[in-house]
C-alpha cells in the first residue's frame, strides 16, 4: 500500500448496497455506500477489494430469494465482474489462514463458556451462547474469514455489520469503516 493511501475490503453488505442503488434503490444508507465507492474508484487513490466469501454470500442470497429477479441477478453479477480477479481475495495458503486461526483462537479465549475448572465446554462458536443461534453472540464464521482477509492484506474492512466481538478480538489491527453512516 502506498503511503497515505487506504485500501478497502468490501463486505457483503457493502456490495449489496451497490447492487440496490444500481437497481433503483434510494435508501439513504445504500446511496452513501455507493457514493463513497464511486468517489474512491473515480479518484483512483484507493484499491477496492472484495472476497470470494462475499461473492458467495451474494450468490446464495440470489438463489434463495423468494421471487428471483433476473435483473437483480444481472446487476449483482455486473458488480462482481467489475472487480478484476486479483481484487477478489481468495483464501489461500499463508497469511489469511494464519489470521483466521489467530482471530478465532482469540475469540475462543475471550468468549468460549468454561466449566468450573476453567476448561472450555465446547469449541464451536455456534454453541458459545445458544447452541441454536450464533447470531446472538454476533460471531458468524464468514465474518471471521472476511476479517482475517482484511488483516492478512492490511485492508480496511467496509461493513455495516456490528461484529463487536470480532473487532474486540482483533483489536487495533483490524481497521474498519461503516460507509452507511
Amino acid at each position: 500500500m502506498a503511503p497515505g493511501r487506504r485500501d478497502y475490503l468490501l463486505d457483503t453488505n457493502a456490495l449489496s448496497a451497490l447492487a440496490s442503488v444500481r437497481s433503483g434503490s434510494v435508501k439513504a444508507t445504500d446511496v452513501k455506500v455507493s457514493e463513497r465507492f464511486e468517489k474512491l474508484r473515480s479518484e483512483g487513490k484507493a484499491r477496492l477489494f472484495t472476497s470470494v466469501i462475499s461473492v458467495g454470500e451474494l450468490e446464495y442470497g440470489l438463489l434463495i430469494a423468494p421471487s428471483p429477479s433476473v435483473s437483480a441477478q444481472r446487476v449483482v453479477r455486473q458488480i462482481v465482474d467489475a472487480f478484476p480477479n486479483k481484487m477478489i481475495l481468495q483464501i489461500e495458503k499463508g497469511d489469511a489462514r494464519f489470521q483466521y486461526a489467530k482471530l478465532r483462537a482469540k475469540l475462543f479465549q475471550l468468549y468460549a463458556p468454561r466449566d468450573a475448572k476453567g476448561r472450555a465446554v465446547t469449541n464451536y462458536v455456534s454453541e458459545w451462547v445458544d447452541p441454536t443461534n450464533d447470531k446472538k453472540l454476533g460471531v458468524q464464521e464468514n465474518d471471521v474469514w472476511v476479517a482475517a482477509l482484511a488483516l492478512a492484506h492490511n485492508l480496511t474492512l467496509v461493513t455495516a455489520d456490528k461484529m463487536d466481538h470480532i473487532k474486540a478480538a482483533a483489536g487495533p489491527d483490524l481497521n474498519h469503516e461503516n460507509w452507511e453512516v
